[in-house]
């Protein structure tokens, strides 16, 4: 993406940097909000995600390498995991993973 505007600019047909942005926008921005989202509750809800990720790590280690490998993605992750069942699942620690349903 980066490089077609860079190619469009170099032949004067580009609209520059906002263009680029747009496009990101559409293109990752409902996956940024999710991920920075769920940043923002490691980071600053402390108690409850380090409890939950002392109990279930190894569980959202599991979901985040499928975001990281293109399996999932984080809307999809933040959707399972906001189900009442799933927070309760996580909290006690069960080893059962976040199913796609």
């Amino acid at each position: 993406m980066a490089a077609q505007v860079i190619l469009d600019q170099l032949r004067h047909c580009g609209s520059g940097l906002a263009a680029y942005r747009r496009h990101m926008q559409r293109a990752y921005g409902r996956e940024m909000l999710h991920g920075c989202g769920m940043s923002w509750f490691l980071y600053n809800c402390e108690r409850l995600s380090h409890h939950i990720l002392r109990h279930s790590g190894d569980l959202l280690a599991e979901q985040f390498l499928q975001i990281i490998t293109g399996q999932a993605t984080y809307p999809g992750l933040s959707s399972r995991l906001l189900r009442p069942s799933k927070i309760i699942q996580l909290l006690r620690g069960s080893k059962k993973t976040v199913s796609r349903r």
